[in-house]
């Protein structure tokens, strides 16, 4: 779990927004049907469909905005 209320205290990102996920060596996210949509590079994601996060890419989700970041171990 982790607390954005520092970063949203207006709570526009929910507790079940959008989840996060490693499956067979790929990043994926998927959109829980929030309020305000999880988007990718600016697009709107459909809810419940898995896609695939890639280096670089522009997360927002309700007004936090994040980069992803896949760095080798």
């Amino acid at each position: 779990d982790i607390d954005l209320l520092p970063l949203d205290p207006t709570q526009t990102v929910s507790r079940r927004h959008a989840r996060f996920a490693r499956q067979d060596g790929r990043y994926i996210v998927e959109d829980l049907n929030a309020f305000n949509r999880t988007r990718v590079n600016g697009a709107p994601l459909t809810p419940h469909q898995d896609v695939e996060l890639h280096d670089g890419d522009l997360l927002r989700l309700g007004n936090i905005d994040l980069r992803f970041e896949a760095r080798a171990r």
